[in-house]
């Protein structure tokens, strides 16, 4: 198996490589990197053949995004870096109202709802039906399909999906049953961050367990399943039985307000991701072990160390102290550097349009819908394309 994984891989590097060397890029756009194996593997070629790569990064506020040349944003942290020492500017007072109005739970809704296929009943027994009656596209990941086969692990995978949202729904908390708890919001998963930025904590259980150990003798770590998860089929059973029995920890349901959980907790602890950004506004301590756009604050606390965890974990909560001058600073970068535009209705609109083509095969109906499309986010792309421009 791990051979032909590096085959795989081997045969995409030639061909990006080769891609790269004929047409001389100056610039490449691409979806955030790291979703999949693909898009990763051109950012690094083109990295090291000193072609600019240029994505949209989230900023964790609704419809806020900057187009960054690399996968952290770190034009962020460098604008901080660069004004936080002569800041002055009070007189803006970013509170946690802020951050509900902005909620980055919008974006994940937007998110969770993209369908890359078809949403109907009855466009789902007409796409299966047309599967099963056709043969499978000559490519890598149809080897060994038949139509049996597809049949039967289609009935399991949804058997299977079933029974994992039953034992979450059955055996995770949706009320805040303590005032004295850490919250750590799981990862999502496959996920970019934790596979790209943050491999020695890719596994959420084990590090889990190892916060258990490290915090307070009198704490509980809450453990927030992640809502996208939804659309990754859910984590296995036997994974969220491992979070369940260990000591001191209590697995919340998707569903409850991440809001409501930071305004409550002692703090946040978590991989990367928005909830630590949220945080801030809360006036919460947040202990971070990826790299992300807020961490060169002084209420973040990034671990370097398991031998450390316990140590930084205590001077996180004990040391606590708010600090509006820098929490105004960075919010000042963020607007500087980032546009706002409704990224991800416009990736889902998007492949919804590219699945109308797949299923109808309408090249008019296609371009009926393409027109409207770009008619309702005309002025986005426009905004977007200088925002590109802007980087050559």
């Amino acid at each position: 198996m791990n051979q032909e994984i590096f085959v795989i891989v081997e045969k995409s590097i030639s061909f990006f490589v080769n891609i790269l060397e004929t047409y001389k890029p100056d610039m490449i756009l691409t979806q955030y990197v790291g979703e999949n194996i693909s898009n990763l593997l051109l950012y690094r070629i083109a990295k090291k053949m000193g072609i600019k790569i240029i994505m949209p990064v989230s900023m964790f506020i609704h419809n806020q995004i900057l187009v960054s040349e690399n996968i952290v944003g770190s034009e962020i942290n460098d604008g901080f870096k660069k004004i936080i020492k002569n800041y002055e500017d009070s007189s803006q007072n970013y509170t946690e109202d802020y951050v509900k109005e902005q909620n980055f739970s919008q974006t994940l809704k937007i998110q969770a709802s993209c369908n890359p296929n078809i949403s109907s009943l009855s466009q789902k027994i007409n796409h299966y039906f047309k599967r099963l009656s056709n043969n499978p596209e000559p490519i890598y990941k149809n080897v060994g399909k038949t139509k049996l086969n597809m049949i039967k692990y289609r009935i399991q995978l949804y058997l299977e999906i079933k029974k994992r949202k039953k034992f979450l729904d059955s055996n995770s908390i949706k009320n805040i049953e303590d005032n004295n708890f850490l919250l750590f919001p799981m990862q999502s998963e496959p996920e970019a961050k934790i596979l790209t930025l943050s491999p020695y904590y890719s596994n959420q259980i084990t590090l889990i367990e190892n916060i258990a150990k490290s915090i307070p003798i009198n704490m509980i770590l809450y453990v927030k399943e992640h809502p996208i998860q939804k659309t990754k089929l859910w984590r296995s059973v036997n994974d969220y039985k491992r979070i369940i029995s260990i000591p001191n920890v209590k697995l919340v349901h998707p569903s409850v307000y991440s809001q409501e959980l930071i305004s409550k907790s002692k703090g946040v602890i978590l991989i990367s991701g928005g909830t630590g950004f949220e945080a801030l506004f809360h006036k919460k301590p947040i202990i971070l072990f990826s790299d992300e756009i807020y961490e060169e604050l002084s209420m973040v606390t990034k671990v370097t160390t398991f031998d450390k965890l316990h140590e930084d974990i205590n001077n996180a909560i004990k040391n606590y102290k708010f600090n509006q001058k820098e929490l105004n600073a960075l919010m000042e970068i963020i607007n500087e550097k980032s546009i706002s535009i409704p990224y991800y209705s416009i990736m889902k609109d998007g492949v919804t349009l590219s699945s109308i083509h797949r299923r109808e095969q309408n090249f008019d109906l296609t371009w009926k819908h393409f027109q409207m499309f770009y008619k309702t986010y005309e002025k986005y792309f426009e905004v977007f394309a200088k925002s590109v421009y802007s980087k050559f």
